[in-house]
């Protein structure tokens, strides 16, 4: 790919909205978020929804399909002007009577984010150094990442670039590194593309290319994957299991501001003899920073061998490890389980100890709200510290999207409860289990009352001393309160 001049970059990208090939506009008229990842149905479905001749037709089957289109339709469907610069930025070449797509381009959001082909087979020179699209997995991260503005943001392992162009628009600049050259390639041309200019792309190992500089933000979509093969860069590392992140994790501290994040997604192995969470706690025990993770799905070694495989058969069928040597290179690990999820890392400035560590688990997907739910999660964890020895003059009430449902079973000819689940569905989903006495001590937090006369009212319910009760819901009502279920008046 060869970037764009900023006017042409420019025109092309209206041209795009114009004839509405855009992420609104691909959805309006074929159902879909993102181009189809395999020859399956969705696929067929798309091309048979792009058998017409108009120029939104023309550029889907191109950089959604990644299908050639004929010169003739080339020409009498596309202006001038759109042709040459599609020819001469590298997206398309002419091949006889047919004109052919180099990458795909998706619209995604307001952007337009090129990479090679989900069902790519091998690059023109390295087949290691596929770049991929915009993915589930690059989605979520998205998601997860806080929006407040910030001076300076990392994107660690940019790949297309994605996660760094979406922080230019709440960042005053954006470094963003890869390894991989040809991935360096794709965030220059979608950059200049977008027309974003307050980037930096540069190549190095992990955070080589950025010594000395610190970050307010650090967001990492690394190459987690857990596998036998150093093959492709965008799946495979050098490190051991799950060794690449917790290097990642570790070395994050040295390149962050003082209350700078990391935000990442990750996996982590579960191994024999040590749970999942005494691991991440020995990878953060002395690096003096505030640690959140939120897992979101635990997988056997034969399920996530299985799953792995199937993915990368549409990225590199030739370079898929062997069944055998995956299931060895677990066995011989001691592997139990693998685990994936988001992570949040804060500098704390404090001592050289985790200030504050919660694992916890998503009730469900995130969305669009995740990265806000992150901003006020922290900002409630701060608030609590600071009201930690007067929590019971606090006005808190319950968070206004909060559920509460219940399970019953048949027993004795009437419904009886068997489990009580209070959840926030929304933003960063989380739940939590309690008996329904409890929850309707919770339903009563109105914002008017202070959390001690919630308490006493409490206590003259259940007909016990106030005092005999307070440093119970004390306790839980900090829980709630930094797990987002109670919060400040």
């Amino acid at each position: 790919m060869l970037p764009m001049s900023p006017e042409r970059a420019k025109e092309l990208r209206s041209y795009f909205r114009e004839v509405g090939y855009d992420w609104n506009g691909v959805h309006a008229r074929l159902g879909i978020w993102s181009p189809p990842t395999d020859r399956g149905s969705a696929y067929e479905r798309t091309a048979a929804a792009l058998e017409g001749e108009t120029p939104f037709h023309v550029l889907a089957t191109l950089f959604l399909l990644h299908r050639p289109t004929s010169q003739r339709l080339f020409v009498s469907s596309l202006p001038d002007g759109v042709r040459s610069t599609l020819l001469e930025a590298g997206l398309v070449r002419a091949e006889g009577e047919l004109v052919r797509p180099c990458a795909i381009l998706p619209p995604f959001g307001s952007l337009w984010i090129a990479s090679d082909p989900p069902l790519y087979e091998q690059a023109p020179s390295n087949p290691g150094a596929h770049v991929l699209g915009v993915n589930p997995v690059a989605h979520a991260l998205l998601r997860f990442t806080m929006r407040d503005t910030v001076g300076k943001t990392l994107d660690l392992g940019t790949g297309n670039g994605i996660q760094g162009l979406a922080a230019a628009r709440h960042s005053g600049h954006v470094w963003m590194t890869d390894l991989n050259e040809r991935a360096a390639e794709f965030a220059r041309f979608n950059a200049a593309l977008n027309g974003i200019e307050n980037v930096t792309v540069a190549v190095g190992d992990t955070f080589a290319p950025v010594e000395g500089l610190t970050f307010d933000l650090i967001t990492c979509n690394p190459p987690f994957i857990m596998t036998p093969s150093r093959k492709l860069v965008c799946y495979d590392n050098e490190q051991d299991l799950d060794g690449f992140c917790r290097e990642i994790i570790r070395r994050a501290p040295d390149h962050l501001e003082d209350g700078g994040c990391l935000q990442m997604i990750f996996e982590w192995a579960e191994v024999e003899g040590e749970p999942w969470q005494s691991r991440l706690a020995a990878w953060t025990a002395d690096l003096g920073c505030d640690l959140w993770v939120y897992r979101a799905n635990t997988r056997s070694p034969e399920s996530y061998i299985d799953m792995r495989r199937d993915e990368m058969r549409l990225v590199a069928p030739h370079d898929v490890p062997p069944l055998a040597e995956w299931r060895s290179y677990f066995q011989e690990r001691g592997v139990r389980a693998i685990h994936g999820g988001l992570l949040l890392l804060r500098k704390s400035g404090a001592p050289a100890r985790v200030r504050r560590m919660r694992l916890d688990e998503l009730a469900s997907s995130i969305d669009d709200q995740a990265g806000t739910a992150v901003s006020s999660m922290l900002r409630r964890a701060d608030f609590l510290e600071s009201h930690r020895e007067t929590v019971s003059q606090l006005r808190l009430e319950l968070h206004p999207r909060a559920r509460l449902r219940q399970e019953s079973a048949r027993s004795d000819g009437r419904w009886r409860a068997t489990r009580t689940v209070l959840e926030i569905p929304v933003g960063l989903p989380v739940s939590q289990a309690m008996d329904p006495s409890t929850a309707e001590f919770l339903v009563s937090f109105d914002g008017r009352s202070t959390v001690k006369e919630r308490i006493e009212a409490l206590a003259a319910q259940v007909g016990r001393p106030a005092p005999e009760i307070e440093t119970g819901c004390l306790e839980l009502v900090e829980r709630l309160v930094e797990r987002g279920f109670l919060v400040p008046a």
